[in-house]
């Protein structure tokens, strides 16, 4: 009677635990670590625990179902994994809604990741770091976007609103599409500053490479741009902020992707976006002023 009612009790257990999903992040002999959203660190595995499946049929990044129990020390390790179901999706990072607006302060060229500069929603500059292979488009159908305020450097602030006011303005009063088929004049976009609006690429044919992508962003152009969280990340930057450690800067688990260029038109049909491009490049001018060594004086 008594084997029953422990076997009963097993059985009610394992009923009501709580499986999770994950995905295996490190792999070893006879044991294994899985990644899982909502924990900060992996979650240890003996291969003795694994139901339905060797350690043959798992790989890195291979998804999991599996059970969190204590050992004798007291550290969580997973029982009962299991391959997860078929469609299973396991994310580890999420993407945030919206999508913002800000200014490439370092290029990403190659492997090496670059910076944008944006103003979060309490109007304070922030950055965050982009791989080249997250801005949208071709080399070819995209044009690096020379604004005419970010051309010369040594303008004043109330210059720079009065060339946005032109660039609005040239927009407004640009030539209808026949009138454009009848000049065909050739134009210097650096003498005229309204480059011409970046085309929307199509089909299947355009074949992008992150050394072509990452041409088409300069430093100082406008982008649009949304904001990828590391959940993991941002978890454990929040457990060290409660347990008074300095809060972590948003790059420390937050990313940008997603990047695209900001067109002309989109530019001059928001006022907001336009006194938001003043900010970012007179803050973009103070921050290289702050950082660049002062030139000894010529005898």
């Amino acid at each position: 009677f008594i084997g029953m009612v422990i076997d009963v009790l097993c059985c009610f257990m394992e009923a009501c635990a709580v499986v999770e999903h994950g995905v295996i992040a490190k792999l070893r002999h006879t044991f294994g670590f899985i990644s899982c959203p909502h924990r900060v660190r992996d979650v240890f595995f003996h291969n003795t625990a694994l139901e339905d499946c060797t350690m043959e049929q798992l790989s890195n990044g291979t998804a999991v179902s599996f059970v969190v129990e204590q050992n004798d020390g007291g550290k969580a390790v997973a029982k009962c994994v299991r391959l997860a179901p078929v469609g299973t999706r396991v994310c580890l990072t999420k993407l945030e809604p919206g999508i913002c607006f800000g200014q490439v302060s370092d290029p990403a060229r190659g492997d090496a990741k670059g910076v944008i500069r944006f103003l979060n929603l309490a109007g304070m500059a922030e950055h965050l770091l982009y791989n080249s292979s997250d801005v949208q488009g071709a080399a070819d159908s995209i044009e690096p976007l020379q604004t005419s305020y970010a051309a010369d450097r040594h303008q004043s602030h109330s210059e720079l609103r009065s060339a946005l006011h032109e660039r609005a303005s040239a927009t407004a009063t640009a030539p209808s599409p026949e009138q454009a088929t009848k000049t065909i004049e050739p134009s210097d976009p650096r003498r005229s500053g309204v480059p011409a609006p970046p085309q929307p690429h199509s089909g299947p044919n355009i074949v992008q490479t992150p050394q072509s992508i990452s041409s088409c962003l300069e430093r100082g152009q406008l982008v649009f741009f949304r904001i990828c969280t590391d959940m993991r990340a941002a978890q454990m930057a929040q457990e060290a902020a409660a347990r008074g450690a300095a809060s972590a800067r948003r790059a420390a688990y937050q990313c940008a992707v997603d990047l695209r260029p900001v067109g002309p038109s989109e530019l001059a049909a928001s006022p907001h976006l336009q006194r938001q491009a003043v900010l970012l490049q007179v803050l973009e001018e103070a921050v290289k002023a702050r950082y660049t060594p002062l030139q000894p004086a010529m005898r």
